[in-house]
């Protein structure tokens, strides 16, 4: 048997479902994942010459596109690591070919650079009228966190006065299936911004995404419940379809997959906010960017 032969079948088998690779992993760690992947098999030695590093990296790039969550890739990557390894240490294969893979993963390596101003003006541009649109604001403008983004209420938007608060966020640990948000999460400083609760502004240059943002979610309500189905009133700004919250793990997730197909290098949703923390910590107080796409001027806030 050649890794070409395990890693085909156990992605075939266990790559659509999430919680299978999860219970692999488990078994795996126990030293039982090796011997389900291997039972069947002849035990000569990986032939160094098959290419199987390569053939992985093919494996991952085929469940990218198959709309796969990078959580997903990465965790189908860890079990074929550590089955490959027990084989290795067995002496059923030379070399554990998981180990020499290309593909990278979001949180492999060095924090990628943050996105230029010209970067930024391609994505803003191309997002433009999406649901994307206003939590990649959010976080690009304001430097809003995603949690922070994601946990915004309506009620704390005034566009009226022109300010909105930051006093809220998403729980970290939100159950999958949530529908209805009771109660969510203070906001408290930390990080090298020490960003806590705060009073931002509203400008004539960003007011236009809160507001195409409201229609928006007007249009949903209306489709939601005009085929029978329900609305889920949580006041929250960036939400699903049908008004339940969104996970962070999955938007992130999302996000990735959304600049990949879209030719966009990679960078994580937190990285849209670095640039707005490092003008912040040269005394700035708040980076807009106008409506040219990421014009950069500055506007001191009440303190």
């Amino acid at each position: 048997m050649t890794a070409r032969n395990v890693a085909g079948g156990f992605t075939d088998c266990h790559a659509p479902k999430v919680q299978d690779i999860v219970s692999i992993a488990q078994k795996a760690k126990n030293g039982k994942a090796f011997s389900e992947l291997f039972k069947n098999g002849d035990t000569s030695k990986y032939n160094n010459d098959d290419s199987s590093a390569d053939m992985l990296d093919g494996i991952f790039n085929k469940m990218y596109d198959k709309g796969l969550s990078q959580t997903t890739v990465r965790n189908v990557h860890r079990v074929l690591s550590v089955s490959f390894e027990g084989a290795r240490k067995y002496r059923y294969i030379e070399r554990n070919p998981a180990s020499d893979i290309l593909t990278k993963f979001g949180k492999q390596g060095k924090t990628p650079d943050p996105y230029t101003i010209a970067q930024m003006q391609q994505l803003m541009g191309h997002v433009s009228g999406t649901e994307w649109e206003l939590p990649i604001m959010l976080a690009g403008m304001y430097g809003l966190r995603i949690s922070e983004a994601l946990g915004l209420r309506w009620k704390n938007v005034d566009i009226s006065k022109g300010t909105f608060n930051i006093v809220e966020q998403l729980p970290f640990r939100l159950p999958a299936g949530t529908t209805i948000v009771e109660e969510m999460a203070v906001v408290k400083g930390k990080g090298a911004d020490n960003a806590g609760e705060r009073v931002l502004p509203i400008t004539k240059a960003t007011q236009p995404y809160f507001e195409r943002h409201i229609e928006l979610q007007a249009r949903q309500r209306e489709l939601a419940t005009n085929g029978g189905g329900s609305y889920f009133e949580n006041n929250i700004v960036v939400a699903k379809a049908n008004g339940t919250p969104h996970r962070r793990d999955q938007v992130s997730a999302n996000f990735g997959q959304m600049l990949r197909r879209s030719g966009f290098p990679y960078i994580r949703f937190h990285d849209l906010r670095h640039p707005y923390v490092k003008q912040k910590l040269k005394k700035y107080f708040l980076i807009f960017y106008e409506r040219r796409f990421y014009t950069v001027s500055t506007i001191q806030t009440a303190a």
